[in-house]
């Protein structure tokens, strides 16, 4: 039952940490590209360009922790489940 619920959850993470990714994806291509257009007009201030960076490197941080802890909570519930 307990593994099931991990299941869920790590899911639920994925769709959490999926537009955190996007903004720091975006964020970075615009650092990147110099003098080039970047892919959305604001983007071409640099303000929102780091505050993106700035709120989503945490949300995808814990979203990271929070998947290795599941994973090794599952993993250890298998174990126990094949003994």
């Amino acid at each position: 039952m307990r593994i099931k619920e991990i299941n869920r959850e790590l899911t639920k993470l994925g769709f959490v940490e999926g537009i955190p990714m996007i903004m720091i994806g975006l964020s970075v291509s615009t650092k990147i590209t110099e003098g080039g257009n970047p892919a959305f007009e604001f983007l071409e201030n640099e303000f929102i360009v780091n505050g993106m960076l700035t709120i989503s490197a945490p949300v995808v941080l814990w979203c990271v922790i929070r998947t290795i802890k599941l994973a090794l909570e599952k993993k250890k519930l298998e174990k126990s489940a094949n003994l």
